[in-house]
């Protein structure tokens, strides 16, 4: 099968949207199949991501990128690739504001539509040159499945559009009711020449089955491979402080990070200790909260690092801080959760217990849900004395081999397959 993969995110640049797509590519060679990339060659993000093909199998391309004008007027592209737009926007509401109306008006419909016209040259040219099977789209940014269609269009290459995260349907949709309608009639005529799509989750396929279309099933997951990369961590804690680690970013409307902040408070009350560190981008809300219960002595807060210093740190853990979704969406499930069952320690998951992510870490044995402060230092406050002792377990689930990426890949694959033989 021979693959025209587009993704404006791919490694070596350290985003989570990068992971993905990066780990697909990897499959398919591995696997005997063919594939091209076409990506971005400089999207806002530090490098760190491994590379994990060859780079003669990847066709960066460079385009200019709405937000540029902003970057220059705070001069802040630089922190914002490692720290996120949240901690420019600390103590400058108006900041955020601006962010917020600055997208309504010009990210049509993200800040990336100015890559889609290099990006379609740059695939005719590819298409020229070699035949392809397949045009599989991973998107955001949804500008990409611009140039998916596009490119199926002039060569008649059937085109699969990968939602890992929805559109119009998003749970964090925050624009206008006159934007909304606008991105539905887009989105809509976009996915009218496609074949199928591909998301992460039931929930979510369920709300993309209004397109008509095959929706597929493949869930995010963890790599065993990425075991062998690992770097050990810089900080560490001593034998008698609960090493806390959180990765990844902070939703704060979604997160509920009041409950994490008010209950480490309390842990913290009983002479009992602990250190949480946490990586990311977009982590200001976290340290604001910290702030107002009075533990920011606790946190070691940094700025993005190499995704295998971050993986280090989730496997030296002796607890991995996850937030459930607050607002009701099922089907949530972040490449992170799958990185904390790989790096098989317990998980303290803030939020309702009903959370479908939540059921799945109980009915795995992967840690524990709580919802109110006092439960978070109860559980903090077990797993401490366990440390003490010597008594504190990993977490190993008697079904690990299902949230691997190859078994989800392998799927997908098939999938592909039989619409390529189907389509022919």
């Amino acid at each position: 099968m021979r693959v025209l993969l587009i993704s404006y995110y791919f490694p070596p640049y350290n985003t989570v949207g990068a992971v993905r797509p990066g780990k697909f590519a990897k499959y398919l060679l591995q696997n005997g199949h063919e594939v091209e990339v076409l990506c971005a060659s400089d999207p806002p993000f530090p490098e760190g991501l491994l590379l994990e093909i060859s780079q003669k199998h990847i066709h960066p391309v460079a385009g200019w990128s709405v937000n540029t004008p902003i970057y220059w007027l705070l001069g802040a592209r630089g922190q914002a690739s490692r720290s996120g737009f949240q901690a420019i926007g600390v103590g400058r509401p108006w900041v955020r504001a601006l962010g917020w109306l600055y997208k309504t008006l010009f990210h049509w419909p993200d800040a990336e539509i100015g890559w889609v016209g290099a990006a379609i040259a740059r695939g005719l040219e590819l298409m020229q040159d070699r035949q392809f099977d397949v045009i599989y789209v991973s998107a955001p940014p949804f500008s990409a499945l611009r140039v998916g269609a596009r490119l199926s269009a002039a060569s008649g290459v059937p085109w699969v559009a990968e939602f890992r995260d929805l559109w119009t349907c998003n749970h964090a949709y925050d624009k206008p009711r006159w934007r909304l309608v606008l991105e539905k009639y887009w989105e809509d005529r976009l996915l009218k020449s496609a074949s199928a799509l591909t998301t992460v989750s039931p929930p979510l396929s369920d709300k993309l089955a209004r397109h008509g279309l095959p929706v597929w099933v493949v869930r995010n997951g963890y790599d065993p491979d990425d075991l062998n990369f690992i770097e050990h961590p810089n900080v560490l804690a001593d034998k008698t402080e609960l090493l806390i680690v959180y990765t990844g970013s902070i939703y704060p409307e979604h997160y509920d990070i009041e409950t994490f902040c008010e209950g480490l408070a309390l842990f913290s009350s009983t002479a009992r200790r602990a250190r949480v560190k946490v990586v990311g981008r977009n982590v200001a809300s976290l340290v604001e909260a910290a702030v107002r219960y009075g533990v920011l002595s606790l946190f070691d807060v940094s700025t993005t690092v190499p995704r295998v210093e971050a993986l280090g740190l989730q496997k030296a853990a002796d607890v991995l801080l996850m937030f459930l979704w607050q607002g009701g969406e099922e089907g949530v499930y972040t490449t992170k959760f799958f990185e904390y069952v790989g790096a098989e320690r317990p998980m303290l998951a803030i939020g309702k217990n009903d959370n479908d992510v939540g059921q799945w870490i109980h009915s795995s044995s992967l840690g524990k849900v709580v919802g109110t402060p006092r439960e978070v230092a109860e559980q903090l406050t077990n797993w401490h004395q366990q440390k003490l002792t010597g008594d504190l377990q990993v977490a190993v689930t008697t079904s690990r081999s299902e949230f691997a990426r190859d078994k989800q890949y392998a799927l997908l694959v098939d999938n592909l397959e039989l619409l390529i033989e189907t389509t022919k």
